[in-house]
């Protein structure tokens, strides 16, 4: 995938969450004018940066989005030559070992943050997340995968709890 590509998908997300960024301000711009705060000025409301913030993100991805399909193409014949390369990179992914392995590990941690976290304690969410993790990369077999996640979770319990006297989630 060339610069021009990569530039051209970037400024869209870019400006995507520029777009979050803005509409988030502005909910707490309004937020921020009910009671107790009750603050009726743009200007002293905490929502103030992320709005302006936004802009300028959004701003800066338009003008990255316009360096990207500027060519002697029009600007529909060049997006259309970035989603064809786009497609004949993602097919080129198809079977690659590695791309497997990152996105089973993004699969484990977004399972381990928005489900486990969410419905057992720490001690479990965290066992379970280490062996499964550790199996699904094939570190080692499974006697030395769960003595390794015990001692993990072991020591990582007696240092924040018992030696920062921290809560842990």
């Amino acid at each position: 995938m060339d610069k021009k590509t990569k530039d051209f998908w970037f400024s869209c997300f870019l400006a995507l969450f520029s777009l979050f960024a803005v509409i988030s301000g502005y909910q707490i711009v309004h937020e921020a004018s009910l009671p107790p705060y009750n603050i009726d000025s743009f200007v002293l409301s905490p929502g103030l940066l992320p709005v302006v913030l936004g802009y300028v993100l959004l701003f800066c991805s338009v003008i990255l989005w316009i360096q990207s399909v500027r060519s002697e193409l029009s600007i529909g014949e060049s997006v259309r030559n970035h989603i064809h390369e786009t497609k004949n990179w993602l097919e080129s992914l198809k079977g690659n070992e590695n791309v497997i392995y990152t996105l089973g590990g993004i699969l484990i941690v977004a399972l381990y943050t928005f489900v486990l976290l969410a419905n057992f304690s720490f001690v479990v969410s965290s066992l379970i997340f280490l062996i499964a993790l550790m199996l699904f990369l094939r570190s080692t077999n499974l006697w030395k995968i769960v003595i390794i996640s015990v001692v993990t979770i072991a020591l990582l319990v007696l240092l924040f709890q018992v030696c920062f006297n921290t809560v842990l989630p």
